[in-house]
């Protein structure tokens, strides 16, 4: 035993022998084979257990927070389309006004357009070559108001409402014998375009201190590109399906502006259910057309 304890191979008291160990095994075996209760089967089990759902619980929450979360739409194509679409709407909306606030100071000006300007029906198929579009000396003539009555003329029973302006009565004397020849009602025509030529330029200089004063000009080409933009917007909406309220709310606020939803049939009860899901203001689809109003179906 000496000899084992300097070689180093005594067993130490302390610890258990080979045959307790083979002993503890064995019962621990049996215990398995007779599948005892948890109670029964030793702290060794219930720790073991315990510690593998403390550990196993956690990982699908660790693993979720840990993933990226989408913060993208599913209509974000649609919605960006929509914003597009509002802010064109409001655009038209604020140019066409100012627009119109340019008509009304051209207008009356207008109205007091010389009778001896106007257009005759025998020129404007004669000369301008019918209801083209330029005329045929590649310019349109000044547009009027189809109503003579509001600025006192006489209603003629060839008005077509259009009138002479300088530029065009010198283009048509330029042009006068290329297309109506040197004889016939020409010499007639070009004597009476140079009478003419007095009263039109200070008829245009008349207007063009209007138009300028108002910006009438350049609002009109504003509200013409506004306009386009417009019917861009809309057509970059079409054919698109919303799939979350927001969508629905972009697509309901667009049909909202058509005045074909007072077609009747099911369409107001259709847009008003649209509005109702997406959160949409039943005021805002109302306007003129009755049929989408809630006091319409009593």
């Amino acid at each position: 035993m000496k000899m084992l304890r300097f070689l180093g191979l005594a067993r130490d008291a302390n610890k258990p022998s080979l045959r307790d160990r083979a002993t503890a095994l064995r019962a621990s075996a049996a215990r398995v084979i007779r599948r005892e209760p948890l109670d029964q089967a030793g702290n060794e089990r219930r720790v073991l257990i315990a510690g593998s759902l403390a550990a196993a619980v956690p990982l699908p929450a660790i693993a979720m927070a840990a993933g990226p979360v989408s913060t993208v739409s599913p209509d974000a194509d649609l919605l960006a389309a929509g914003e597009r679409y509002f802010q064109a709407k409001n655009a038209e909306e604020t140019v066409r006004e100012a627009y119109g606030e340019a008509w009304m100071q051209v207008y009356p000006v207008l109205q007091t357009c010389p009778s001896a300007l106007l257009v005759t029906m025998e020129e404007k198929f004669s000369v301008l070559g019918g209801w083209r579009w330029p005329s045929r000396l590649g310019m349109n003539l000044r547009h009027l108001p189809t109503r003579p009555e509001d600025s006192g003329k006489p209603r003629a029973a060839d008005y077509i409402g259009e009138a002479w302006t300088g530029q065009a009565l010198r283009e048509a004397i330029r042009q006068a014998v290329t297309l109506m020849g040197r004889g016939g009602q020409t010499p007639h025509r070009i004597r009476r375009w140079h009478k003419m030529l007095p009263i039109a330029d200070a008829f245009d200089a008349q207007m063009q201190g209007i138009e300028a004063t108002s910006n009438y000009q350049g609002l009109r080409l504003a509200r013409r590109e506004a306009e386009k933009e417009l019917h861009a917007a809309r057509l970059a909406i079409h054919g698109m399906v919303a799939t979350t309220p927001e969508g629905l709310a972009v697509l309901t606020r667009l049909i909202g502006s058509y005045s074909w939803k007072d077609s009747g049939y099911g369409m107001p009860d259709l847009l008003r259910s649209a509005a109702n899901v997406s959160g949409v203001d039943l005021a805002e689809l109302e306007h003129q057309y009755a049929s989408t109003h809630s006091s319409a179906r009593s």
